[in-house]
């Protein structure tokens, strides 16, 4: 499968499909980043077969960080993307379009 230009792997057990990519840009302001990679999730459906049924795209910068003014490194997930939709194509047409124009969901200290 492929998303936003990114080629996925399918998981046979869960039947979902991951992968990963060079990770943009972030900006954390006064704590220092050190971006990994980017990682991206395409889920199963989740509560397969009843009216809840969904599905859903999520995405975040792997990397280690130190907040400002301290010693002491920590692996950490920033410049987090979400989409979700009633169908797996609904969710990846909304995924792409948040990724393509970098639609973060907020950022939340840890």
């Amino acid at each position: 499968m492929r998303v936003a230009g990114i080629n996925l792997r399918l998981d046979r057990k869960s039947g979902s499909y991951f992968g990963t990519t060079r990770p943009e840009p972030y900006n954390t302001g006064k704590d220092e980043f050190i971006p990994s990679f980017r990682s991206i999730f395409v889920s199963s459906e989740m509560y397969p077969g009843t009216r809840k049924s969904f599905f859903y795209v999520t995405s975040s910068i792997h990397g280690k960080m130190r907040r400002y003014r301290a010693r002491t490194w920590f692996d950490t997930e920033v410049g987090n993307i979400f989409a979700s939709g009633k169908t797996r194509a609904e969710a990846i047409k909304k995924f792409a379009h948040n990724f393509r124009h970098k639609i973060y969901n907020r950022r939340s200290r840890q």
